[in-house]
């Protein structure tokens, strides 16, 4: 009968037999069959944890089956030793920085060493060394020389208390983590960083990127922000020039709402009084989030009418104002017109909030959509719209529906039948309709 395991023993011996024999330093005169794994440098502001385990004994798994297929696999280390986490866990902790962080850094390499996790430690940085943020600098003054680092005043998150600037992440629950004092939002002068230079380049190169799922491609886009187009001024009730972006002014004539970024000037100015509580509440939370997390294609998207209106340029209708978290003010004008029969986002947004969708262009694609919403249907609905071949998504119990033009009468004698007494959906395409339980509009 063989021994049992005892992996205290077995590993102990063989733990540092790779890092001896030297098969983690990379050999940058050769050139074939080379390989560059970098994995995230964690920050050391504690201690390696399960989470941390999972991606970097993964990292190493990978790691470790190139160098056995014979690549020349480049794989460092270093630590994100500058920033938030190691302040607040110094202040925590009642020591220097330095200190605590170098204590961590050896904690770490101690834990890794435990896991079997090596890398090539000759190339290890920090970037709390001078050795490293000396090249910061210096990047930093070229982008300067060259008119990329530029000054401008911008929204920040102010703690009067701590009297400083906060990342969203140490605002909870519109406090600030450190003291609890209330955080107000402020403008301050800021160094900015001018990619839109880069804009056209950066949108050209994501299709580069195959097998990219095609959401994170269209988050990189909205954040990139570049489009060509006309700039349109709308008018509020009491004569206040909206300006707005577009980059099909020939959909002006199905723009049925305007939407201001929560941060837009205008806002205070246009709220009624009756809406400004909601309003107010509205800014704050949005003013809470990244700009990330507002452009991200998965959030369901939320809004505010302010109780204005403003008056579409083309054919003098009244559109209603909503202020919304996915319209930001550094990006275009801080307002947008919203044609919703043509613009995914814009849709999504008007069904979820009984505003009017009027189809100016006849879709190409042949195909129309439908919304409904959370609780405006019985059970089974879904069960028979696969049953019946349409494509749909369910989220948080309201149900997107895609289906082609040919089947839009289809569609609706089937849905009728499972709508609840009083409500009603959508469908939009080549036409628009309303569909209730006993009837079509």
């Amino acid at each position: 009968m063989s021994e049992p395991y005892n992996p205290k023993t077995i590993e102990e011996r063989w733990r540092d037999f790779w890092r001896e024999k030297g098969f983690f330093k990379a050999d940058i005169e050769r050139t074939e069959r080379k390989f560059y794994y970098l994995n995230m440098f964690p920050y050391p502001s504690g201690k390696l944890h399960a989470g941390h385990g999972r991606n970097y004994i993964l990292g190493d798994a990978i790691v470790r089956f190139l160098i056995m297929r014979g690549y020349n696999v480049l794989n460092p280390m270093g630590w994100d030793a500058f920033g938030l986490p190691a302040e607040n866990a110094a202040i925590e902790q009642g020591i220097h920085p330095r200190d605590w962080t170098w204590r961590n850094i050896e904690e770490f390499k101690r834990q890794f060493r435990a896991w079997g996790v090596e890398y090539d430690w000759d190339r290890e940085i920090a970037t709390c060394e001078p050795d490293y943020y000396r090249w910061t600098q210096w990047l930093f003054l070229k982008l300067y020389e060259r008119g990329l680092a530029y000054r401008a005043e911008s929204d920040v998150n102010w703690c009067p208390h701590c009297d400083t600037v906060l990342a969203n992440e140490q605002v909870v629950g519109g406090r600030c983590e450190r003291c609890g004092a209330t955080v107000e939002r402020k403008k301050l002068t800021q160094w900015f960083f001018k990619i839109t230079d880069y804009a056209q380049r950066l949108l050209d190169d994501l299709e580069k990127l195959p097998g990219w799922p095609e959401r994170v491609k269209l988050m990189q886009k909205n954040w990139i922000g570049r489009s060509e187009g006309a700039l349109v001024t709308f008018k509020s009730e009491r004569g206040d020039p909206i300006q707005v972006f577009t980059t099909r002014p020939d959909t002006l004539w199905g723009a049925t709402f305007l939407v201001l970024a929560p941060e837009h000037p205008l806002v205070e100015a246009l709220t009624s009084p009756d809406r400004r509580r909601e309003v107010q509440e509205y800014r704050e939370q949005a003013a809470r989030q990244t700009e990330v997390e507002r452009l991200s294609a998965e959030r369901e998207k939320t809004g505010v009418f302010i109780g204005a209106h403003a008056e579409n340029p083309v054919n003098g209708e009244k559109i209603p104002i909503w202020i919304a978290d996915y319209v930001l003010m550094g990006y275009g004008t801080g307002a947008i017109m919203a044609v919703p029969a043509h613009d995914e986002r814009d849709f999504q947004f008007a069904l979820k909030y009984g505003i009017p969708v009027i189809p100016v262009i006849a879709p190409p694609s042949g195909v129309a959509k439908s919304y409904l919403m959370r609780g405006s249907y019985r059970g089974g609905l879904e069960e028979a719209l696969k049953e019946a071949g349409f494509d749909f998504e369910a989220e948080d119990g309201a149900l997107y529906v895609t289906l082609a033009e040919r089947d839009r009468e289809r569609y609706i004698a089937l849905v009728q039948g499972y709508l609840q007494p009083g409500s009603w959906t959508e469908v939009v395409g080549a036409g628009w309709q309303f569909v209730f339980p006993d009837g079509v509009a």
